[in-house]
């Protein structure tokens, strides 16, 4: 996905928020202290990477959005997961634009009828506006937080959400109707930040914005990147997102970046900006973590996400576990 926030503003200024604004020095050497603990590779790759970023805001700053600078800020790295359903319907998880290049679009709609599209996370839908318009009789199945904020997105086509994955009893008439097709849906109770929806079909578990560090990359990877592959030149925005926000001192455990036990605590203001907040006596905690150890008692051989790619089912949940155990000071896993 290529990444516009380089280029706006507000992105900046999100950026500066979450600690990743690379033109501020505090910034940086938050970087270089994440990547010192991880050792001399990570100490120097992170001062080409810095010198790097600058270069690149030099450019923008002086040539504006072009080709060029486009090309040189590089994409996001992104997964939408495709699924094909017992019945040989498809289902398209965290979804991004069905491009009509390189024949990727009649690639996926010669697999079978697109009829279930899931937003695994309310983070993830800058893209669904676009996706709703290619496949406007798909059956949606959203955080009501994600909705709302697609409902605002000026000519996006459809109002009502067919299944709110936050909604008890919309999620039970869900799980009813996908039984057959091999797949069961649970959201993240307690996940006032990303309202995620955890799917598991045919032994494979999905997810968005639920992991973030990863069992098994010697705690020197990212996203289940090895240490050689999370060198890939082209990463550097990986690296530096894993250094200032997922690396000890800047991560509270070593796995999460701040923001996220922000966004879970009611005395917090960054908690405020959520569209639901977490309950005042601290209790969304203990729900997230009731929620987590559920989906980690599912048969799940093997799993990837979003951010992820594949890893086992084992690495899937010590993975949970290793981010979120601090929720109630208990193991989640089973």
């Amino acid at each position: 996905m290529v990444d516009g926030s380089a280029f706006k503003k507000d992105g900046k200024a999100i950026s500066e928020m979450m600690g990743m604004d690379f033109t501020k020095e505090e910034c940086c050497q938050k970087a270089i202290r994440g990547a010192e603990s991880l050792g001399p590779r990570h100490s120097e790759q992170v001062l080409k990477d810095i010198e790097k970023k600058k270069e690149l805001q030099k450019m923008i700053a002086e040539q504006g959005k072009t080709d060029d600078t486009v090309k040189a800020v590089g994409a996001n790295p992104v997964n939408m997961i495709v699924v094909k359903l017992n019945s040989g319907d498809i289902m398209l998880y965290s979804p991004i634009q069905v491009r009509e290049e390189f024949g990727f679009a009649d690639w996926l709609d010669g697999l079978g009828p697109v009829k279930w599209i899931v937003c695994g996370s309310s983070s993830h839908t800058l893209q669904m506006p676009i996706v709703v318009k290619r496949y406007p009789n798909a059956q949606y199945v959203a955080a009501k937080e994600a909705w709302s904020k697609l409902t605002q997105y000026q000519g996006f086509q459809k109002e009502k959400l067919d299944f709110d994955s936050t909604n008890k009893e919309d999620l039970t008439r869900l799980n009813e109707i996908m039984e057959k097709e091999g797949a069961k849906f649970f959201t993240v109770d307690g996940d006032v930040t990303a309202n995620a929806c955890i799917v598991v079909v045919h032994k494979t578990a999905l997810e968005a914005d639920v992991i973030y560090s990863t069992s098994n990359d010697g705690g020197k990877g990212c996203f289940g990147l090895s240490e050689d592959e999370f060198f890939t030149e082209d990463l550097y925005k990986l690296r530096m997102f894993r250094w200032a926000s997922l690396c000890k001192p800047n991560s509270p455990n070593g796995a999460l970046p701040a923001y996220r036990f922000w966004g879970m605590d009611p005395a917090n203001p960054l908690s405020l900006m959520n569209l639901t907040s977490p309950k005042k006596d601290g209790s969304s905690c203990k729900d997230m973590a009731t929620s987590l150890r559920e989906v980690l008692k599912e048969d799940i051989e093997q799993a990837c996400g979003a951010h992820i790619n594949y890893m086992s089912g084992e690495d899937f949940k010590k993975s949970v576990d290793l981010n979120w155990n601090w929720l109630d000071s208990q193991s989640l896993l089973p």
